[in-house]
């Protein structure tokens, strides 16, 4: 999974084949990333482990 805030991100995981998601608050808008077709769009980082949750079935632990 990449986690970007710039189309650039965006379009080198497409071309990877990766799944993406968009931080909207970051260097490009929203409707720039949202052309690439992300899984999501966070307006914060602290949405990422439920992002990751629902999109991706992941289970995020903490380790220490």
């Amino acid at each position: 999974v990449m986690v970007g805030d710039t189309a650039y991100d965006m379009e080198m995981a497409r071309n990877a084949n990766v799944p993406r998601i968009a931080c909207c608050y970051g260097v490009h808008s929203r409707e720039r990333l949202m052309a690439y077709e992300p899984a999501a769009c966070m307006q914060s980082i602290s949405e990422l482990e439920s992002v990751l949750a629902s999109e991706f079935q992941c289970k995020i632990t903490n380790v220490s």
